[in-house]
C-alpha cells in the first residue's frame, strides 16, 4: 500500500539535495536512537544464529524540510464543521463548546501537523544489523513535523551469527551483542545517540521460547568501536542475556547415568550364591549404556571440543564397565573354587574398599553417598580352599 501516494508532488522542496548531510560542514549529525525488541523467534546451536525481529526508530532535525501547515488537522476539521453545522441548526451551547475545545486543541497541536515521505526522497541514515545472514529489506516509514523533525522507523527481521559457548551445557547462560550501526556514514559524520532507555519495562517473559529463557536485555551507544566495515563506526549495541531451560537435559543425560552406575555395582553386593544373576545384572548395564549413547547424542548440541557432559559420559562408562569385569572376575573365583566360595564377615575384603576408593575418580558429579547403601561388608572366604 503506497501510504504516501496522496502527499503533494511540490514536497520536498526541488532545490532539496538528498546525499547532502543536514549539519554543518565538519560536523556530525546526532541521530536519536530506540531499538524495540519485538520478538525473539530462535537461537540455533546448529549453525550458531539468533533469529529475531526489531524496531528501530531515529529522529533527527533537518531544518531543510520545514512547512507551514497549510490545512488544519482532518480530525478536527471534521469535527468543527459538523458541531459548526449543528450550532446553525438548534443554536446548542453544547456545540458551542465544542467548536471552542476543537480551535483550542488545532492551536496548541499545530506544530505537530506531519508529513509521511517517501525514505528515498529525503537524506536519512540507513542502518545494517552487522552480521546479519538473512539480509532481508527492511520496512521503512519516514515522518516529519513542520519542525524540520524527521522520525525514520525501520522494522527488521534478522538473524545474526552469534558464537556460543557450550563449555557448562546444559547449564548454560549467554550473553549475546548484536551491532547496529549506519552502513553510510562514519563517527565522525553520524553519531547514534541512545534515548532513556528503561531495561525494567521490557517485557522478558513474553520474549522467553521453550528452550531458553530471557534474563536480560539492554541498548547502549557506542561512538567509536572498531567494526568489519569501519574503524570508527558509531554502533548502538543491542545486549541479550538468555538461560537455557534444563529440563529435558537434566531428566535424559544425567540422571540415567547416575543410575546406571548404580545398577552396574549392584551385582557386586547380591548374594554369592547368584553369580549367574550378577552377570546377567552387568550385562544388562552395558548393553543399556550402549543403546543410551544413542539418544544422548540427539541431544548434544554440535561443538568442536569436550565439556564437562563428555568427560561425565566417559567416566561414567568407565566406571560400568569396570563393575561389570570385577562382576566377572567374581564370577571366575567362584568357579575355580566349585562353587563353593560364600560370604563371611571374617574373611578377605575385596568390594567394599575398592568402591570407596574408586567411585570419587570415576563419577564426579555421582555423590558416594548413592554407593553408601550397598557399601556392607562384602568379604569372599576362601578358607576353605586354602586348606584344600
Amino acid at each position: 500500500l503506497d501510504w504516501w501516494q496522496n502527499e503533494d508532488t511540490d514536497y520536498p522542496p526541488e532545490d532539496y539535495e538528498i546525499f547532502k548531510r543536514p549539519a554543518k560542514p565538519g560536523y556530525p549529525v546526532n541521530v536519536w536512537t530506540y531499538i524495540r525488541l519485538d520478538h525473539l523467534y530462535e537461537i540455533s546451536e546448529d549453525d550458531s544464529t539468533i533469529h529475531f525481529h526489531l524496531t528501530c526508530r531515529l529522529k533527527w532535525n533537518d531544518t531543510r524540510l520545514r512547512f507551514t501547515p497549510s490545512h488544519p488537522n482532518p480530525g478536527c476539521s471534521l469535527v468543527s464543521s459538523r458541531n459548526h453545522h449543528q450550532h446553525h441548526q438548534s443554536r446548542s451551547r453544547v456545540a458551542m463548546l465544542h467548536i471552542f475545545l476543537c480551535l483550542l486543541f488545532f492551536v496548541v497541536n499545530a506544530d505537530a501537523t506531519y508529513r509521511i515521505v517517501k525514505p528515498s526522497s529525503i537524506w536519512h541514515p540507513s542502518l545494517r544489523v552487522l552480521k546479519d545472514t538473512a539480509h532481508n529489506e527492511p520496512l521503512e516509514t519516514v515522518r516529519i513535523k513542520s519542525s524540520g523533525e524527521v522520525v525514520y522507523t525501520a522494522h527488521y527481521d534478522s538473524k545474526v551469527w552469534a558464537e556460543i559457548d557450550f563449555r557448562h551445557y546444559p547449564f548454560d547462560s549467554h550473553k549475546f551483542v548484536v551491532d547496529i550501526s549506519s552502513y553510510r556514514y562514519s563517527a565522525d559524520r553520524v553519531i547514534l545517540n541512545m534515548t532513556n532507555f528503561d531495561p525494567n519495562r521490557v517485557n522478558l517473559e513474553a520474549l522467553s521460547g521453550p528452550m531458553w529463557r530471557v534474563v536480560g536485555f539492554n541498548q547502549k551507544s557506542v561512538p567509536n568501536k572498531r567494526t568489519v566495515y569501519l574503524d570508527n563506526d558509531s554502533v548502538v549495541e543491542m545486549e541479550l542475556f538468555v538461560k537455557r531451560r534444563i529440563t529435558n537435559p537434566l531428566v535424559v543425560m544425567i540422571l540415567p547415568m547416575a543410575l546406571l552406575s548404580i545398577l552396574a555395582t549392584s551385582p557386586l553386593f547380591i548374594s554369592i550364591e547368584k553369580f549367574s544373576d550378577r552377570a546377567a545384572i552387568g550385562a544388562t548395564g552395558c548393553f543399556t549404556i550402549v543403546m543410551f549413547f544413542f539418544v544422548v547424542n540427539e541431544y548434544f548440541p554440535k561443538m568442536g571440543y569436550l565439556t564437562w557432559l563428555h568427560y561425565y559420559t566417559i567416566f561414567t562408562n568407565m566406571y560400568i564397565f569396570g563393575a561389570f569385569f570385577a562382576t566377572m572376575a567374581l564370577q571366575v573365583i567362584h568357579r575355580k573354587n566349585g562353587g563353593e566360595t560364600e560370604l563371611g564377615m571374617d574373611t578377605i575384603p575385596f568390594t567394599p574398599n575398592l568402591i570407596q576408593t574408586v567411585s570419587p575418580l570415576f563419577t564426579p558429579p555421582l555423590p558416594c553417598s548413592c554407593l553408601s547403601i550397598f557399601t556392607r561388608p562384602c568379604k569372599v572366604n576362601l578358607t576353605q580352599s586354602r586348606t584344600m
